[in-house]
């Protein structure tokens, strides 16, 4: 089964959700010890507004 990829897809004007898993570990202060998932998620982001999009 391929998979469609935002590179791939007309996003103009069009409502986008993306769904991240943005659990993240932190420390007794509730300060993010580990932010790989939020930068991982990012290009995404951007890749969908500058296509157009709005990002829900």
């Amino acid at each position: 089964m391929q998979f469609k990829k935002l590179t791939d897809l007309d996003l103009a004007g069009k409502r986008v959700f993306i769904r991240a898993d943005l659990n993240v570990p932190q420390d007794d202060t509730g300060r993010i010890t580990d932010d790989t998932r939020i930068r991982a998620s990012v290009p995404a982001i951007k890749l969908a507004l500058e296509k157009g999009a709005a990002v829900m």
